[in-house]
């Protein structure tokens, strides 16, 4: 299966957000970037993850949130298609 050429690697991700591999995992595990973001695939040496550019955005939105002493539950919230909280 081919792979959107917009799509972007986890590496491009990291690289154009500063954030690291763990951070971009624990978001995800929390549901604070919902895992529909991410597109998985083999490709050569193994597994990759593939997101779609907007993430980029998303993830700085998160980081500004952050450096306003939101919470990670706060953040979840505000960024969740249906307002609601946990």
């Amino acid at each position: 299966m081919a792979i959107d050429e917009r799509l972007l690697e986890t590496k491009e991700v990291l690289k154009r957000t500063g954030i690291k591999p763990t951070m971009l995992h624990s978001w995800l595990d929390r549901g604070i970037i919902p895992c529909w973001e991410a597109f998985r695939a083999f490709a050569g040496n193994g597994l990759r993850y593939y997101y779609p550019p907007e993430i980029v955005d998303k993830i700085k939105e998160v980081q500004a949130l952050r450096d306003k002493g939101k919470g990670y539950r706060e953040i979840k919230a505000l960024l969740s298609h249906d307002g609601a909280r946990e």
